[in-house]
C-alpha cells in the first residue's frame, strides 16, 4: 500500500540528515585519518649550504729554534713551500688544507693551552745526518738537520717534506680519498634507503670493516665469562684503575668514556665440541676462524650493551675461561685473543695453567695491554702510523670523523630530499622536519668551530648533525605509507563505504520512485 505523501516528506528528510552527516561529518573524518601529512622541508637552505660546502682545517706548527744556526726568514721560506705542496691538494676541492708555521713567542701560550690541535717542532743542528725524533709521549717534534742541508739551503725543504710526506701524509690521502668518493656517490642517482650514510662511510678499506661508529659517549664493558660454575674472582676495577684509566684520559678529547664490570658463570660455547681440532703444541683444542664467527652465545650470555642513549656505543671486552677439562687455544694467535668487528675483543685465558682461583694485577696487565691496543684498532685510531705519536694519531681521526660526519649529513639529507621527491605519496611528519632543521644548525655550528681551529667542538658538533640526519632519513612514521599502494587503498576503503553507498543509492531510488507515484496520485486526483 503506497504510503501517504505526509509519510513520505517524513522519510525524505530522514534521508536527507543521513546523507548530509555523512557528507559534513564522514569526508572530514576520512579525509583527515587518511592524509598524508608533507611538511615542507628547507630545501633551499640545504641546497645554499651544498653550494657553499667547503672544510677548511688550519693546524698551526710551532717551530722553535735551537741555537742560532737558524734565523726566522726559514719559517717564510718554508711555508711558502709547504702551501705550494699543499696547493695540488687544495685544487678547489671540498676540503681546503693549511699548515700554518708560527713562532714559538709568549703571545702563544695562551692557544696552547686550548683545544687547538697543534704541533711542536724544535729545530737543531745534526753533526752528521737527517734525522727526526718524535716523542711519543708529547706533541714535541725534534728536527736534526745537518750541516750539508744547511749550507745547501735545503732546510726549509726538509721540513716541508717531513710535515706534507711524513707527519701529515696519512691524514692528507684519507682526506682525499673522502672527497673523491663523495664527489663519485654524488654522481649516482641512487634513491634506495638500503642503508644509512653514517654506516657505509667514506671508504672501503678492511680498516672500516673493522671499525665501531664514532660517537660522542662510549661504554668499556669488561666481562669475565666462566663456562662452568668454579668460583673465580679478579681485581678488574684496581687493575683498570691502575693501567686502563690513563689510556682513557688520553682518549678524552676524543669522546667520553665510561667503565663497567661484570661477572658470569655456566656460559656455553655457541660451538660444535665434536668437531674441534687437538692441539699440536699443548693440551687442548684449537678455535679455527669458522669457529671463532660463532663464539659467543648471544642467546644465553647475559651481556650489557645498553649505552648511555641512542647514539652512544658499547665495546666489550671479555676473558673467557674454558672448562678445566677443555683447553682452548685460538690458531695462528700468540695473544690467544681474536676482535668481533665493531663489537669488541675476547682474551682466552686457560686457568688449567694458572692454578688460581683469583686473577690478580699481574695476570691482568697482559691481557688489559692487549685489550688496550684492540680498543685502538676498534676506535680506528692509528697506532702504526709515520708520527708514532698518540695526541697526534687522535688528532688525525677526529680531523678525518669531522670530514666523513658533514659529507654523510649532507649525502643523508640530500637523498632525503629526493625521496620525497620521487615518491609522491611519502610523509613528511613535524619529526623529521625538526630533525631536518637540527641537522642544518649543527653542521652551520660544526663550520664555525672549524673556522676558529676549536676541532673538539667541531667534532661533538658534526657527529650530532649526521646523528640528526640519521633521525630525519629513517624516520619510521615518515615510511609508513611508502609500500600502500593505491589498490589496497581500495580494498581497504570497499567493505567500509560499500554498505553505506549502497544503502544511500538504493534509499534515494525509492524516494524518487515513490515521489513518482505520489505525484501521479495527485495528478489523477485533480482530473476527478
Amino acid at each position: 500500500m503506497p504510503e501517504s505523501y505526509p509519510e513520505f516528506l517524513k522519510r525524505i528528510k530522514v534521508f536527507s540528515i543521513f546523507f548530509f552527516y555523512s557528507i559534513l561529518i564522514g569526508i572530514p573524518i576520512w579525509l583527515n585519518t587518511t592524509s598524508i601529512e608533507k611538511r615542507e622541508l628547507p630545501v633551499n637552505k640545504l641546497q645554499e649550504l651544498e653550494e657553499a660546502f667547503k672544510i677548511d682545517f688550519d693546524i698551526p706548527i710551532i717551530l722553535s729554534f735551537m741555537g742560532t744556526d737558524f734565523d726566522e726568514s726559514l719559517i717564510n721560506e718554508t711555508q711558502v713551500l709547504i702551501d705550494e705542496e699543499l696547493g695540488k691538494f687544495n685544487n678547489g676541492g671540498l676540503i681546503s688544507y693549511h699548515l700554518q708555521l708560527k713562532t714559538a713567542d709568549a703571545t702563544l701560550e695562551e692557544d696552547l693551552q686550548t683545544d687547538e690541535h697543534h704541533c711542536e717542532l724544535y729545530l737543531e743542528k745534526s753533526e752528521d745526518e737527517d734525522r727526526v725524533f718524535v716523542s711519543p709521549f708529547t706533541k714535541k717534534m725534534n728536527l736534526y738537520v745537518s750541516e750539508a742541508t744547511r749550507v745547501n739551503g735545503n732546510t726549509s725543504k726538509f721540513i716541508s717534506n717531513f710535515l706534507i710526506h711524513d707527519l701529515f701524509k696519512d691524514e692528507i690521502d684519507t682526506l682525499l680519498k673522502s672527497e673523491k668518493n663523495f664527489e663519485a656517490n654524488k654522481e649516482e642517482e641512487n634513491f634506495t634507503r638500503s642503508g644509512s650514510a653514517s654506516e657505509s662511510g667514506s671508504g672501503t678499506e678492511i680498516d672500516d670493516l673493522l671499525t665501531i661508529s664514532y660517537s660522542p659517549h662510549y661504554k668499556l664493558v669488561f666481562n669475565l665469562i666462566n663456562e662452568d660454575g668454579v668460583k673465580i674472582g679478579w681485581d678488574i676495577e684496581h687493575s683498570v684503575e691502575k693501567y686502563f684509566k690513563n689510556l682513557v684520559a688520553q682518549l678524552d678529547r676524543y669522546a667520553d668514556f665510561s667503565i663497567d664490570t661484570n661477572i658470569q658463570y655456566y656460559c656455553d660455547l655457541n660451538i660444535d665440541e665434536s668437531g674441534l681440532t687437538p692441539s699440536d703444541n699443548e693440551a687442548g683444542f684449537l678455535l679455527t676462524n669458522k669457529e671463532l664467527s660463532t663464539f659467543i652465545n648471544y642467546n644465553d650470555w647475559n651481556l650489557n650493551n645498553n649505552g648511555f642513549n641512542d647514539y652512544s656505543q658499547v665495546i666489550n671486552f671479555i676473558v673467557y675461561i674454558p672448562r678445566g677439562d677443555r683447553p682452548l687455544f685460538i690458531e695462528n694467535s700468540k695473544s690467544n685473543s681474536f676482535i668481533i668487528p665493531k663489537w669488541g675483543s675476547i682474551q682466552l685465558l686457560n686457568l688449567n695453567k694458572l692454578k688460581k682461583d683469583f686473577l690478580d694485577e699481574v695476570d691482568l696487565l697482559p691481557i688489559l695491554e692487549n685489550f688496550s691496543s684492540e680498543l685502538f684498532s676498534l676506535l680506528g685510531i692509528p697506532v702504526k702510523s709515520a708520527s708514532k705519536n698518540l695526541s697526534i694519531n687522535i688528532e688525525f681521526k677526529m680531523r678525518s670523523i669531522i670530514v666523513s660526519n658533514l659529507l654523510n649529513t649532507f649525502k643523508n639529507l640530500s637523498n632525503l630530499v629526493k625521496l620525497t621527491k620521487n615518491l609522491k605519496n611519502i610523509s613528511i611528519p613535524m619529526e623529521t622536519l625538526v630533525n631536518f632543521e637540527k641537522s642544518l644548525k649543527y653542521y652551520e655550528t660544526t663550520i664555525e668551530f672549524l673556522n676558529d681551529s676549536k676541532f673538539n667542538k667541531a667534532l661533538k658538533a658534526s657527529s650530532l648533525a649526521l646523528y640528526n640526519s640519521d633521525q630525519a632519513f629513517f624516520d619510521k612514521n615518515m615510511i609508513q605509507q611508502v609500500y600502500f599502494p593505491d589498490e589496497h587503498k581500495l580494498a581497504v576503503y570497499t567493505p567500509l563505504i560499500g554498505p553505506i553507498l549502497t544503502t544511500m543509492a538504493l534509499s534515494l531510488i525509492k524516494c524518487l520512485k515513490d515521489f513518482r507515484k505520489i505525484k501521479q496520485d495527485i495528478h489523477d486526483k485533480k482530473k476527478k
